[in-house]
């Protein structure tokens, strides 16, 4: 390595995850991701059952699948929404129709 090599090591190297592109996650391992787990999103605890049933901090209730990249609920009301899920770097997002991206943690 020479030395007008060195610095684009060093940019190489810092590229990582937090540069990463947004990796779509397919249905499996949305299902896998989410099944039978709880996640702080916004200001609530959205849990998703194993039995496919979905509840937001007991708020709204519905029912759950992993569907074209994305999961989706159907609640109570009838009313559906998709978010895609990726993976960037270490991290996984649900992206909402608007674009606006949660963390899942």
């Amino acid at each position: 390595m020479t030395l007008r090599t060195a610095p684009a090591l060093v940019l190489a190297m810092m590229a990582g995850p937090a540069f990463a592109a947004d990796v779509p996650l397919n249905n499996s391992a949305i299902a896998n991701l989410v099944s039978g787990k709880q996640f702080v999103i916004g200001g609530g605890v959205a849990s998703f059952a194993k039995d496919k049933s979905y509840n937001f901090s007991g708020l709204f209730t519905g029912k759950w699948r992993a569907t074209n990249r994305s999961v989706c609920i159907t609640f109570s009301t009838g009313e559906t929404r998709c978010d895609k899920v990726v993976r960037n770097g270490r991290q996984v997002f649900l992206i909402d129709a608007g674009g606006a991206r949660t963390l899942l943690k």
